[in-house]
């Protein structure tokens, strides 16, 4: 990892690591920002590397996948938090559906 930080200081023209430290950090604090807390369906199935069907089926059988908000009968979407913590725990092998 630092054999990356350290060439993509030099393509950027710091040299300095404290300063590219913060760079980064401002890089990654924005794009934070700008990440909706809120996912519709197809940024959620985007998101999971799905398809917008795949993603009302999973989220039809698997117990385990968040559930939508509903914020009308043709607006729903998907808290950005709780996908992660589906995701990261299908990473680790927890709620895999038999």
């Amino acid at each position: 990892m630092q054999d990356e930080t350290k060439a993509l200081g030099e393509a950027l023209g710091i040299h300095d690591n404290g300063a590219l430290e913060q760079a980064l950090s401002r890089v990654v604090q924005k794009a934070i920002a700008e990440t909706p807390a809120i996912f519709r369906p197809e940024r959620a199935a985007k998101y999971c590397d799905m398809s917008v069907r795949q993603l009302y089926t999973v989220a039809e059988r698997d117990p385990y996948f968040p559930p939508k908000i509903v914020f009308s009968p043709r607006c729903v979407g998907w808290r950005r938090e709780a996908l992660d913590a589906w995701l990261k725990r299908k990473e680790s092998g927890e709620g895999v559906s038999a």
